[in-house]
């Protein structure tokens, strides 16, 4: 095994944000929330 303790870190940090942000993908599309890119605002959609 070559990984470091702080590999291993890294591995673990990587996946928490990208779960994190699917969770926040998902909460925002089950709101109506475009999340964008900086280079466009984020919109609303109202039902």
């Amino acid at each position: 095994m070559t990984d470091t303790l702080n590999d291993m870190a890294a591995n673990e940090e990587e996946l928490d944000q990208q779960q994190l942000a699917e969770q926040l993908l998902a909460q925002a599309k089950l709101r109506g929330v475009e999340l964008v890119g900086p280079a466009r605002p984020r919109t609303h959609r109202r039902s």
